[in-house]
């Protein structure tokens, strides 16, 4: 993949989560309706898996990457669990959570 397709990518996973995110704010405004949150099984999930990052100077920024989008969906986890067990103060504290690191995210996505 050359620099540009690889820019084209992020920014389409940026838009995928933003949308995701748009999901896990009305999960926890309604309280219900599912969300993946399987970090591995999202578009950019199977993208990221399937890539071997080799240039050593995005490789580090590539890892972080990851851990911030596992984070996420991590936290989305933690807000439907709240919500499966009617703890919605949790919930809603687990989602400022997720908007924080979507920041991060984001902001990981775009220094390419």
């Amino acid at each position: 993949n050359s620099p540009k397709e690889l820019t084209a990518i992020l920014i389409n996973a940026k838009h995928q989560h933003e949308t995701w995110m748009g999901k896990l704010k009305t999960i926890v405004e309604n309280k219900n309706l599912p969300l993946q949150v399987n970090s591995g099984r999202c578009g950019f999930g199977h993208f990221y898996q399937s890539l071997a990052i080799k240039d050593e100077q995005i490789v580090s920024a590539w890892q972080e990457i990851k851990t911030h989008h596992e984070e996420l969906h991590r936290l989305g986890q933690e807000v439907m669990t709240h919500i499966w067990h009617k703890k919605y103060e949790q919930a809603k504290a687990k989602y400022t959570q997720a908007i924080a690191n979507r920041l991060k995210f984001f902001s990981r996505l775009t220094k390419f």
